[in-house]
């Protein structure tokens, strides 16, 4: 589709800095491809507008994403992260057939405020990655297209400055700044 029409496609965000918009950018910068941004209030109003033909295209989190795509509403053309999807192996993956360098992880962890004492930071984590390690997690999070990773404090904490260091690059080379 974006080769077809390079500088015709609309892209549904959630607004500045999000997901959504680095990797609207980031594909653009990649392929040369004009994606003209359209921001939503949250990613609901956003997949309607994707399911009824009036946006383009978003790229998004699988979970927010699979009943739609379950249900026939939308369509999975690709997939972001750096290896193929557990629930839809079929999928391209962006980076590895036809994009290098479009890789868009997504993940969430668990903070807590900045002066909790290491006793309590390590018990969290300890309890985190037992929970993590359960047989009936580890499938609930298959079902939604998550993938468990788990770790140490210092893994997160590195890949916290990974991001960072990646995401605040694109930013600042593309002047993204809040709405």
């Amino acid at each position: 589709m974006g080769r077809e029409r390079p500088r015709d496609l609309s892209c549904a965000t959630v607004g500045a800095g999000s997901s959504q918009q680095l990797s609207c950018v980031l594909f653009s910068a990649l392929t040369g491809a004009q994606l003209t941004q359209v921001p939503y209030r949250g990613g609901a109003p956003a997949i309607l507008d994707i399911a009824s033909g009036r946006v383009d295209v978003m790229f998004g989190n699988m979970p927010e994403f699979l009943g739609q795509i379950r249900d026939g509403g939308l369509r999975a053309v690709a997939y972001g992260a750096q290896s193929a999807s557990p629930l839809m192996p079929e999928l391209p993956v962006i980076s590895k057939d036809g994009l290098p360098g479009f890789v868009i992880p997504s993940w969430f962890g668990v903070v807590l405020p900045g002066g909790t004492p290491q006793p309590i930071v390590d018990r969290w984590n300890t309890e985190l990655n037992r929970a993590l390690a359960a047989p009936e997690v580890q499938r609930r999070f298959t079902e939604n297209g998550l993938e468990r990773i788990g770790g140490s404090r210092d893994d997160f904490q590195g890949h916290i400055e990974a991001a960072r260091a990646r995401w605040g690059a694109i930013i600042r080379e593309h002047n993204i700044r809040p709405d």
